[in-house]
C-alpha cells in the first residue's frame, strides 16, 4: 500500500502519526536529529537500545521512539517488542516533523514524558514540549564534542544553535549528562543550573560483553569506533609499525578508512579492517584480542572502551578528556604518556611484554565496569530521576 506524502501509518507494533493517539503512553524518545532506526541497526546499536527501553517502558507505561527514517524504519519497528516506532515516512523536515508528532501526541488521553537521545535533536523535542506541555528530559552524550562542532559554524548560526539549545535546557525538568567531567564542562559553556543536572552514564550490557576465558591471539590488538581524526588512528599505525609481530584489527568504518589502508601499506603494518559488528557479535571479536587500544585525542563517555573493559581486556589508552576520569593507570587500564606515536608505542610494548599486568588490569577493568555501568545500575539511576519527578512511584 502506497503512503501519501506527509501521512504516516499504523501497524501492530509500529506506530506512525495516524494511529499514534490510540496507544500512546509513557516515555517518548526523540532520536538524534537525522538518525534513523536503520542507522542504529547498521552500526550495531539497535539490540542494545531495545533491551534498555523495553525495561524502561515496563516501568513508565510504555516507550515510543520518534525516528527520522522512512519506510525502512516502519518495517524495522514491526519487529520490536514493547516499543512503538514513529517514522518519518512523509520525509518532513525535522521541525515540521516534530510539530506533527506533537499535535498527534496531544490527543493521547495518557500522560507522556519526552526525552532526547542526544543534544542534536533537543530543539525538536523542545518544540514538541511546547505543543504537548509534557515534561522534557534532555539527555546529553558528548557535550564537549557537540560544543566543538558548533565552533566551526558561522557566528550567526552558532548563536542561533546556542539559543535553541538554551531553550531546551530552560524547559527541561532534568538534564542527563554521562560524567561529572562532562557536567562541569556543560555548566561552564551553557547556562545550565546545577540543580537540573543528573549524572546518568552510558550503560554496558555486561552479561553480553564478558570474558570468554579462551586463549587470545598473541600480539593481536583491536580498536572499535569511527575512523576519523579524533580517534588518532594514524598515530596508532605509526606506533605499531615498529613493534615486531603485532597485528592490528580495526573494527568500524569512517571517512579515514582509505587513508588508513594506504598508510598501513606504506608502513607494512598488518591491519584487518572489520565492518561494524552487531552487539551480539562484537564480544566474540574482542575476546580474540590480547590488548584493546584506544588512542583518542578526546572522548565523552566512550562505550567502545567500556565494552572492551567489560570483556576483561587490558586496555591501552590516552590520558585525555573523557578517558582520564575512567582509567586509573596500572589498575584498570594503562595510560600512555601522551597521544604521539612514540608514547603509544612505549605503552603497548610494556603491556605486551607483561602477561601478569595484562591479567591484572583486565580483571579489574571488568569489575570496574560491572559495578558502575552495568545496565541495571544505569537503569536504576534513570528511574530514580523519574521517581524524583513524580513520574513513577
Amino acid at each position: 500500500m502506497d503512503i501519501p506524502s506527509g501521512q504516516l501509518r499504523t501497524d501492530d507494533r509500529c506506530i506512525c502519526i495516524r494511529g499514534l493517539t490510540r496507544r500512546a503512553s509513557g516515555l517518548v524518545l526523540f532520536f538524534t536529529k537525522g538518525v534513523s532506526l536503520a542507522t542504529w541497526d547498521k552500526v550495531g546499536y539497535l539490540q542494545r537500545e531495545v533491551q534498555y527501553y523495553q525495561v524502561i517502558g515496563k516501568s513508565v507505561g510504555g516507550a515510543i521512539w520518534v525516528t527520522y527514517g522512512g519506510d525502512q524504519d516502519r518495517v524495522l519497528g514491526l519487529k520490536l517488542q514493547g516499543i512503538k516506532v514513529v517514522s518519518n515516512v512523509g520525509g518532513l523536515c525535522p521541525r515540521r516533523y516534530a510539530r506533527k508528532v506533537a499535535f498527534e501526541l496531544c490527543k493521547s488521553q495518557r500522560p507522556l514524558l519526552l526525552k532526547t537521545n542526544q543534544l542534536s535533536g533537543a530543539y525538536e523535542a523542545y518544540l514538541a514540549h511546547r505543543i504537548t506541555r509534557a515534561p522534557l528530559v534532555v539527555r546529553c552524550g558528548n557535550v564537549r564534542n557537540y560544543w566543538l562542532r558548533q565552533q566551526t559554524l558561522p557566528p550567526i548560526r552558532r548563536l542561533a544553535e546556542w539559543l535553541r539549545l538554551q531553550a531546551a535546557f530552560f524547559a527541561a525538568k532534568r538534564v542527563f549528562i554521562p560524567t561529572e567531567e562532562e557536567a562541569s564542562f556543560a555548566r561552564r559553556h551553557y547556562v545550565l543550573p546545577r540543580s537540573k543536572i543528573r549524572v546518568v552514564p552510558n550503560f554496558i550490557q555486561t552479561e553480553l560483553f564478558r570474558p570468554y576465558h579462551k586463549p587470545r591471539e598473541k600480539r593481536l590488538l583491536s580498536f572499535v569506533g569511527t575512523f576519523k581524526p579524533q580517534k588518532n588512528l594514524t598515530a596508532l599505525l605509526r606506533a605499531v609499525a615498529r613493534i615486531p609481530g603485532v597485528r592490528l584489527r580495526l573494527i568500524g568504518d569512517g571517512d579515514q578508512k582509505r587513508q588508513l589502508a594506504r598508510l598501513a601499506d606504506e608502513l607494512s603494518v598488518r591491519v584487518d579492517f572489520i565492518p561494524y559488528q552487531r552487539n551480539e557479535e562484537l564480544p566474540e571479536q574482542l575476546n580474540r584480542c590480547e590488548v584493546f587500544v584506544f588512542p583518542s585525542l578526546y572522548e565523552g563517555h566512550p562505550k567502545a572502551l567500556l565494552e572492551a573493559m567489560a570483556c576483561g581486556l587490558p586496555v591501552v589508552t590516552t590520558p585525555v578528556y573523557g578517558i582520564r576520569n575512567l582509567i586509573k593507570h596500572g589498575v584498570n587500564g594503562f595510560l600512555c604518556a601522551g597521544t604521539s606515536p612514540g608514547a603509544i608505542r612505549e605503552a603497548l610494548v610494556e603491556v605486551l611484554r607483561d602477561e601478569e599486568l595484562r591479567r591484572r588490569i583486565g580483571a579489574e577493568a571488568r569489575r570496574f565496569v560491572v559495578e558502575r555501568f552495568a545496565m541495571p545500575v544505569v537503569l536504576n539511576k534513570e528511574l530514580d530521576v523519574y521517581r524524583e519527578l513524580g513520574w513513577i512511584d
